[in-house]
């Protein structure tokens, strides 16, 4: 009997240590990834992302340019590494944005009086009804294409979402019996929400948030794409293919490729990073 129940208790510590592993494995290869993005690699680049040489424009990928040049002679390695920095900022703070703003909204109409629901939940339909890039063009051209714009626009458009995913899982965990039982035996509301709903509730914002990293740095590409981001010369992944858009037609097809490669390497890495967030959160 001893023995049984030891071997029992060891299978879900074995599985624990296994998500442990995992998490850690998937948090070092992203803390690595940003040292050597934001840090190291720019830095060993011999050439800057916005020097001119027009000897050598249009060039292939080679020992000298790993990623070729532009039209204007400019190294794409060094323009696709530099605007990996534009794409974590805005994806970083952005997501902190709607999560602040965003969560706290979510929380006020789970928790507020009915009426603050219901105008929060109004203002998010309302957001919600409007095609999003279609909607982040016209504020962005409103106020002028630059990465304040950007991180801004990006922003308001996660910002109803997350007050959904806020509201909605703080809600599922008042209707448990533990918060009942909580507040039968007398136990006020503050420390019923931070004590035992927040832990709960913390794990889908915590994995949508990582969602909206992701969507930040697609988002961001597509802007900058259509002249609405980041404006040139400062380089981002969605400028930098929309130069090499009419290039692929000439034969520069390396142009669009690398920071396409970079934007799709660097929302699967995080939507893989949600997954096994969420999988590690829910084991807990």
């Amino acid at each position: 009997m001893t023995s049984s129940l030891s071997l029992a208790d060891n299978v879900p510590a074995s599985s624990r240590r296994g998500s442990d592993r995992m998490i850690a494995t998937w948090v070092g290869f992203i803390a690595m990834g940003l040292v050597l993005i934001l840090v190291v690699l720019p830095a060993l680049l011999p050439t800057s992302p916005t020097a001119i040489d027009p000897t050598a424009s249009l060039q292939p990928p080679s020992v000298a340019h790993p990623f070729g040049t532009d039209q204007v002679g400019r190294d794409i390695a060094s323009r696709v590494l530099h605007g990996a920095r534009i794409s974590i900022l805005v994806s970083s703070v952005t997501a902190t944005l709607a999560l602040l703003v965003g969560g706290l909204l979510g929380a006020a109409a789970a928790l507020g009086p009915r009426w603050l629901d219901e105008v929060v939940m109004r203002v998010s339909d309302i957001g919600l009804a409007f095609p999003g890039m279609l909607l982040a063009i016209v504020i962005a051209a409103s106020i002028g294409p630059s990465l304040g714009t950007t991180i801004l626009v990006i922003s308001i458009l996660m910002t109803p979402p997350m007050a959904r995913v806020a509201r909605s899982a703080i809600l599922n965990e008042l209707g448990e019996d533990y918060v009942t039982a909580a507040r039968l035996i007398g136990t006020r509301s503050p420390r019923i929400l931070l004590r035992h709903i927040a832990p709960v509730a913390a794990t889908p914002i915590a994995v949508y948030t990582t969602v909206i990293a992701a969507v930040a740095i697609a988002a961001e590409a597509g802007l900058s794409f259509l002249g609405a981001g980041v404006p040139p010369p400062a380089p981002s992944w969605g400028n930098i293919i929309r130069d090499g858009q009419a290039l692929s037609q000439a034969g520069a097809w390396w142009v669009a490729l690398f920071p396409g490669l970079a934007i799709m390497g660097a929302v699967l890495t995080l939507n893989r990073f949600s997954e096994a967030l969420g999988r590690r959160l829910r084991s807990t």
